[in-house]
Order: structure tokens, then C-alpha cells, then sequence
């Protein structure tokens, strides 16, 4: 059930205070990638008690918006079907979990088998765009790379970047609905997120 809310308030800085005490340091470098860039970005605007705990930031593909995604094909799907709230009615609490076996066995098959591999660089360029894939993906190493992804993640989460979505792109703290985001946020829309 947990949403990007849970990781911004509590994960990230779980992870941060754990890190610097094993490393018995006072500062971590933080290398976010996409999601973990947004996490950042938002926890460290209601954490400031962080910031002294950050020697550098580096991010990779990082995401604070998604504005520039009003044409992005599986998202449109996603959003005019409804699926997130369909799955999470009928039961369905995570998406794209895929067993560590299974994984490794689709990137054996996508180095062996012709159609595996052009199969699965349909898919991807679906997801993210023929343009944005285009002569960036090292595809000697493709089996590798579809053999780490996707990570998955709880159903609560990605309705949460659909709602994003949805809202012109800017992130806001989970909708729950009108009456319980009055319950939760004292007003019948959820706050949205700065990045002071």
C-alpha cells in the first residue's frame, strides 16, 4: 500500500540515518536514479535536518515533473482505463514483480532467441519512446540490462505517478478522494510538493 509519499517521509530518511551510521560517517554521496531523484528532491524540502548529512547529490534521470509526457502512449492507457484503480480493486498490490528466476531466464532468452530480443526492444521503446531510446541502449548488453527491469512496485505507487500525470504533470501528495484528503490534508485536494 505504500505510495511515493512513504518513501519521501520515510524511507529516504530511514535510509540516509542508517547508511551514515554503519559507515560510521557524518555525509553520504546520494546517487538517485529517476524515482530516487524524486524522493531526494521532496524529502529534502521537508527534511532539512538532512541537507548536513549530504555531501553530494548525483542524479540520473531525474524526474520532478511529468509535463512533457501528455503524449506518452502506456501512460494514456493507464489513465483513461483506469487500470490502477481496476487492479487495486480487484486485489492486486504490486505490478511488474517478476521473480529473480524469471528474470534471469528472459535475459538467457533475449541474447539466444531472435524473437525475445526484438520482442522485448518493442516493448521498451514503447515505454519510453523510440526517439529517447534510439542509439542509447548498448544492445550487446540488453540482456542485462531487461534482466534488472522492470523493478516493479507496489500499485499504490504507480497510481500515484498517474495522478501525477493526470495533474498536469505536477507532483502532489497522494489524492485519497475529497473526503479523506480533508481528513489527511485539510483540504479537499492534496498539497502539491515543492522543490525549494
Amino acid at each position: 500500500e505504500y505510495n511515493l509519499d512513504h518513501l519521501i517521509q520515510y524511507d529516504l530518511p530511514c535510509i540516509i540515518k542508517s547508511i551514515t551510521k554503519i559507515a560510521n560517517s557524518d555525509q553520504l554521496i546520494y546517487i538517485g536514479h529517476s524515482q530516487g531523484t524524486t524522493q531526494f528532491f521532496a524529502s529534502m524540502d521537508i527534511h532539512p535536518d538532512l541537507h548536513n548529512k549530504i555531501r553530494a547529490f548525483i542524479g540520473l534521470g531525474p524526474v520532478i515533473s511529468l509535463m512533457g509526457l501528455h503524449n506518452h502512449s502506456l501512460i494514456k492507457i493507464m489513465d483513461k482505463t483506469r487500470l490502477c484503480e481496476l487492479l487495486k480493486m480487484v486485489g492486486f498490490k504490486t505490478l511488474l514483480i517478476i521473480p529473480n528466476w524469471m528474470s534471469k531466464l528472459i535475459g538467457m532468452l533475449i541474447y539466444n532467441c531472435w524473437f525475445y530480443f526484438h520482442g522485448f526492444y518493442l516493448i521498451v521503446t514503447g515505454l519510453c519512446g523510440k526517439n529517447s531510446t534510439q542509439d542509447k541502449i548498448n544492445l550487446k548488453r540488453f540482456g542485462v540490462i531487461i534482466s534488472h527491469e522492470p523493478g516493479g512496485s507496489s500499485i499504490t505507487n504507480v497510481l500515484h505517478w498517474i495522478q501525477m500525470y493526470r495533474n498536469n504533470g505536477i507532483l502532489t501528495k497522494f489524492d485519497y478522494g475529497k473526503k479523506k484528503n480533508l481528513e489527511i490534508y485539510g483540504s479537499e485536494d492534496p498539497p502539491a510538493y515543492t522543490f525549494d
